[in-house]
């Protein structure tokens, strides 16, 4: 089986573990990386208890550039999964250059739109895929 270039790199990784850690005090909850195969980036937790899953991105514009924030169909759709197997909430966190912001109904939220979406400036074919288009009136900010 071929894998699928990463293109995340050791930068990228680390402003997602330095946005985690403002997460976690601010929430006063336990982040705790999860394996690739659970597709979200964290299991949060409160007095060694797991309480949610969390899903971290890192955008290099402000949060007033689009109307809406897009995630991959199959990030939305392990969301759905966990969230229905565990009933627990799977929380979108968004960095952006100028402020930071929650959606807290990844994979179960109304009033979503699903459309071809993704990246072209890396000329990979699977970068663009089925997106879902998230209004950012549906978050809060942090």
């Amino acid at each position: 089986m071929k894998y699928r270039q990463t293109y995340e790199s050791i930068e990228d990784k680390a402003r997602e573990r330095q946005f985690a850690a403002v997460l976690s005090r601010v929430w006063g909850r336990k982040l705790r990386p999860l394996p690739k195969n659970y597709v979200l980036d964290y299991g949060i937790s409160r007095a060694g208890r797991l309480t949610a899953f969390l899903e971290i991105k890192v955008r290099t514009f402000q949060s007033t550039k689009y109307a809406s924030t897009i995630v991959n169909l199959d990030k939305w759709i392990a969301a759905r999964e966990i969230a229905q197997t565990t009933g627990m909430s799977c929380i979108l966190a968004v960095r952006f250059t100028d402020a930071d912001f929650y959606y807290t109904e990844l994979g179960t939220g109304d009033g979503v739109s699903f459309a071809f979406g993704g990246r072209h400036d890396r000329g990979d074919w699977q970068d663009m895929g089925v997106a879902v288009y998230i209004p950012m009136k549906f978050f809060k900010r942090l």
